[in-house]
């Protein structure tokens, strides 16, 4: 409810029960009146004593009035307008501190938001929690609209992600260079690191903050088995190679690296702390493996993740055995599930409470605030896991107005 229509309808409140006082008096009277009112309004020869007393509650508080010896018309004619007035500044105030509250609800949830810019991928990951269902892959002026939209209502950074975003390396490159240089934002794409080369780079490296990558063992086969591989040819390059590659290629273009690790049945028991020490990521992300229905929990889905799941103390060894990896932040589960805004191919946010996806209206129909009212979003677990960690990045360089 904005202002304008909270004073009309106060107003309108305020004249509806200026008609009932004034013509139906007795259904607000009763005996018992505490105060004189003579001092507040002037009232004629013609008075007449009325004793009464009644509360209204249907702002913040209840609103007590206590009248007597007051003149029925006079009374009306003054203290009904006033009330009417008190009425809309009651409404304003509430609609005031309402909008306060959902535009600080809003700007928390969409500070960090992970566009999913394709559900394309060339690998075959058998946990995948985002499956390739749909082939859609949003135009870029209505990702540039989508875009600013969140930047207005608060976004600071943007994660592309897939599906495998390079799949769509030009679009991405002019949306990373967008959300940079336009909409000031810190910018970071997850991959697989199979399509990113040093081209790709040398065009839009400049507009790319952090560069994460997924590998999930130190072990080639172990990366195979979890499905580290051209879904197309079945070959690939090996994905610790992948990492050395990419890693590599962060140095030579000033980017930051970070590293993405899924804990499953297959690599629980692993130790890949010479591997962590080698790249040395400024970031190890180490996620429990997730089951989304929908995505990744057999039967009609594209994955089956039923045979890599973990539980909290395998999760909890895997961790304690990289203790000392000071740049590595865990997620369980329950950290993961709500902790993430996430943007679709559809442009629609996407919430993941009750084990599976659904989407809210798309954000370019109905907005950003309305989108996110779709979605459940926990502040806690954003904290708990350092979501905010982008703040000391926004300084990195600045890149002016437009090119």
């Amino acid at each position: 409810m904005d202002e304008t229509s909270a004073a009309a309808n106060a107003f309108k409140f305020g004249g509806v029960v200026f008609s009932l006082l004034r013509r139906y008096p007795s259904l607000l009277i009763r005996q018992g009146a505490v105060l004189r009112v003579e001092s507040w309004f002037p009232v004629t020869s013609t008075q007449r004593t009325i004793g009464c007393t009644h509360s209204l509650s249907f702002f913040p508080s209840n609103l007590f009035f206590f009248f007597e010896n007051m003149s029925s018309l006079r009374w009306f004619d003054i203290v009904c307008p006033a009330f009417a007035a008190v009425a809309s500044a009651c409404a304003i105030l509430l609609s005031r501190r309402q909008n306060q509250q959902v535009t600080r609800g809003v700007r928390t949830a969409v500070r960090a938001v992970n566009y999913h810019l394709t559900r394309q991928c060339n690998y075959e990951c058998r946990f995948c929690f985002h499956t390739a269902k749909s082939s859609h892959v949003a135009t870029r002026d209505e990702a540039k609209s989508c875009l600013k939209m969140l930047a207005d209502a608060g976004m600071e950074k943007i994660n592309f992600a897939g599906g495998e975003p390079l799949l769509v390396g030009p679009l991405l490159g002019e949306l990373c260079r967008y959300c940079k240089v336009e909409l000031k934002q810190v910018v970071s794409i997850v991959t697989n690191g199979s399509k990113l080369n040093a081209s790709w780079m040398d065009s839009f490296a400049r507009y790319v903050d952090i560069v994460a990558l997924s590998c999930d063992s130190a072990d080639s086969d172990t990366n195979v088995r979890i499905g580290r591989r051209d879904r197309n040819t079945g070959k690939t390059e090996p994905q610790v190679e992948v990492l050395r590659r990419v890693a590599g290629l962060c140095e030579t273009y000033q980017v930051k690296l970070k590293i993405n690790t899924v804990v499953c049945s297959e690599n629980a028991n692993e130790d890949m702390n010479a591997l962590i020490d080698e790249v040395k990521p400024f970031r190890w992300k180490v996620f429990q493996v997730l089951k989304v229905d929908g995505e990744n929990a057999g039967g009609a889905d594209l994955r089956d993740v039923n045979g890599l799941l973990i539980t909290t103390d395998q999760f909890r060894d895997f961790q304690a055995r990289h203790r000392r990896q000071v740049s590595m932040v865990v997620e369980d589960n329950e950290t993961m599930r709500n902790s993430y805004l996430m943007l679709d191919e559809h442009l629609c946010l996407l919430d993941n409470s009750g084990g599976a996806k659904r989407q809210s209206p798309c954000v370019l129909a109905v907005g950003v605030a309305a989108a996110v009212a779709n979605v459940l979003f926990d502040a806690t677990a954003f904290e708990r896991r350092n979501g905010d960690f982008f703040a000391d990045l926004k300084d990195i360089e600045d890149f002016g107005t437009a090119e």
